[in-house]
C-alpha cells in the first residue's frame, strides 16, 4: 500500500513537472506590429487596403511622414461592419490633421471587433508625400 501511494505520489509530481515546463515553454501573446501601409509616395487623395484584427482591443497607428515639398494631409481612420459604406465614428480618431512637414508620431485607438478598417491619405495639392503607417496591436 505505501509502495503505491508513493507510486501514485511520484507519478503526481512527474506529471507537474511537465505540465510546467509545457506552460513555461509557450510564448506570452504580446502585441503584434503590421505594416498598415507604405512606404508609399502619393500626391493625391489615397485610401489603403482594407484590413481587419480579430480580438485584439487596442491599436497604436505609428506613422512617418516625409514631405518633399509643403502639401497639406490628413490621415484619417475609416469603419465599416461589411466594407460597403465607410464611415468616420465619433470614437474613430483622425491620425494625423493639416500637416505640412516632415513628421513622426502616433496615434492611440480603441479597436471594434469585427469591423473592417481603412486609412485615407487627403492631400491638398499635387506635391510628393511618402507615408508609412505601422499599427501595434494590443490586447
Amino acid at each position: 500500500m505505501i509502495n503505491r501511494r508513493i507510486s501514485l505520489l511520484l507519478i503526481t509530481i512527474i506529471s507537474l513537472t511537465l505540465l510546467i515546463g509545457v506552460i513555461a515553454a509557450v510564448p506570452l501573446a504580446g502585441p503584434k506590429v503590421q505594416t498598415v501601409y507604405g512606404p508609399t509616395s502619393i500626391t493625391e487623395d489615397t485610401y489603403s487596403s482594407n484590413f481587419i484584427w480579430g480580438l485584439n482591443k487596442e491599436v497604436d497607428f505609428f506613422y512617418i511622414i516625409d514631405q518633399t515639398d509643403a502639401n497639406s494631409m490628413s490621415i484619417k481612420l475609416y469603419v465599416s461592419p461589411r466594407a460597403v459604406n465607410w464611415y468616420r465614428h465619433n470614437d474613430v480618431p483622425t491620425i494625423v490633421a493639416e500637416n505640412t512637414t516632415d513628421a513622426s508620431g502616433y496615434v492611440d485607438t480603441t479597436y471594434i471587433q469585427g469591423f473592417q478598417y481603412r486609412l485615407l491619405f487627403d492631400v491638398t495639392d499635387a506635391n510628393a508625400i511618402t507615408v508609412t503607417v505601422v499599427a501595434v496591436l494590443r490586447n
